[in-house]
This record gives structure tokens, sequence and C-alpha cells, in this order.
């Protein structure tokens, strides 16, 4: 490795702060993005779970099956996070917000 004097090494840190802060803003960015499009997807398994439902004669016990059935299949595809109360909760969060743009309304905070 190259020694440098004072001045070099001064200007090395300053290029070795500027670089880091340019990586710590992007993962940030990408935190916040990740967060938004979970926060959309669970909207969107809501929607379609309730759409669903509704297409049913028996909603009640229609929508339990469908909650269990459902439960077991995305665990299996893709792990733990799709549990039964999850599913209801997705569910719940889409009677909340039905309309996307107040969902998107309550999302602004996450783009700055």
């Amino acid at each position: 490795m190259n020694t440098m004097d004072n001045n070099g090494l001064d200007k090395y840190l300053n290029l070795f702060e500027r670089i880091s802060s340019i990586i710590e803003q992007s993962k940030q960015k990408i935190v916040s993005t990740i967060n938004t499009e979970m926060v959309c997807c669970y909207w969107e398994i809501g929607k379609e779970i309730i759409e669903e439902e509704q297409k049913g004669s028996e909603r009640a016990e229609y929508g339990k099956a469908i909650i269990e059935n459902l439960s077991k299949n995305l665990i299996t595809t893709f792990g733990k996070g799709y549990s039964q109360r999850n599913l209801w909760s997705f569910r719940q969060f889409y009677l909340t917000y039905q309309k996307v743009n107040a969902l998107r309304a309550e999302l602004s905070w996450t783009h700055s």
C-alpha cells in the first residue's frame, strides 16, 4: 500500500466519508422501498381474500376455509409469514383501507 502524507490521508478520509454517506442513504431508501412494497403486498392479499369471500354463498365458513387453506399452502411455499392470523390481519387491513388512495396517503411518509 502506498504511504500517504497528511494531505493525502485527509483527502482519502473525505472520500471515504462521502462514499459511506452514499451507501447509508441507499440502504435507507432500500429499506423504505421494501417496507412500502410489503405493505402494498399485504393490502393486495387482503383485497384478494375479500373479493373471493364475496363470491361465496356462506361467507363466514367459506372465509374461514379460504384462510386455513391459503395459510397452509402459502407457508409451504413462502414461509411462516403467512399464518392464519396474518391473513386475517391482511384481510382487515384491506377493509380498513379499501380505497388505495387512502393507503397511499398513509404511506406518503415513506417517500422522502
